[in-house]
């Protein structure tokens, strides 16, 4: 159980990583399409060019983001269940024993 509650953190750590990445990509490239539109003014087909560049490459980090967020909700209700299975498998443990050292009185050795 410990193992696949490790391995579905790495995963949401993963899809946290891609989501900062994806986040700096749109920076950057807002970054560079400022530049460019203060270098190129006088060449509109450049500008328009790059703008379509630009809100490609958006749709296609929106699209990215929103599957990278769906998977994130979907690791965190498998580590919720996870956890929740693990509580559950300990209480019923800890129960047993208690049953079972209940049922059996101890006998004193020293009588």
């Amino acid at each position: 159980m410990s193992s696949e509650v490790e391995t579905l953190r790495r995963r949401v750590d993963d899809t946290e990583r891609e989501k900062r990445d994806l986040v700096g990509v749109i920076s950057r490239l807002k970054d560079e399409g400022t530049q460019r539109d203060g270098q190129n003014n006088n060449h509109s087909v450049s500008i328009w060019y790059i703008s379509l560049v630009f809100l490609e490459e958006i749709h296609t980090l929106r699209v990215n983001l929103k599957e990278a967020r769906m998977e994130h909700q979907s690791m965190e209700a498998q580590l919720r269940e996870l956890r929740s299975t693990e509580t559950v498998t300990k209480v019923g443990f800890l129960f047993m024993l208690t049953f079972s050292l209940t049922s059996f009185p101890v006998q004193n050795r020293f009588s």
